[in-house]
């Protein structure tokens, strides 16, 4: 993953690697795959710019009180203030993200 390709600020890197398997050099979109680490937790709340899709592979992860488990597609608009993301058990993501991979904190 490229770092100058968007912020990774708010995500736990410590718990997070990235695969790129397709990406579109002028507009950013791309399709990745995200393996959570047991333990993966975002400190805050955010939001992405671009809206992202995602389908549980395997695992699951946690948006506030939800859990979503293997299986699971999640939609997420850019712009929505969604809760911190945690995976107690680790988890493998597909994603489709519309634009360079970001994640905005919230304020305070």
């Amino acid at each position: 993953y490229a770092r100058g390709e968007g912020t990774l600020e708010g995500f736990d890197l410590a718990h997070l690697s990235v695969r790129v398997l397709s990406r579109n050099p002028r507009t950013g979109q791309q399709t990745v795959l995200l393996r959570l680490a047991p333990g993966y937790q975002q400190v805050t709340a955010g939001f992405h710019a671009v809206w992202w899709q995602m389908f549980v592979l395997t695992g699951g992860v946690q948006w506030g009180g939800e859990h979503f488990g293997e299986g699971v597609f999640v939609h997420r608009p850019a712009g929505a203030v969604e809760a911190a993301m945690a995976s107690a058990q680790g988890a493998l993501i597909y994603a489709k993200i519309d634009g360079w991979m970001d994640f905005t904190p919230s304020a305070p």
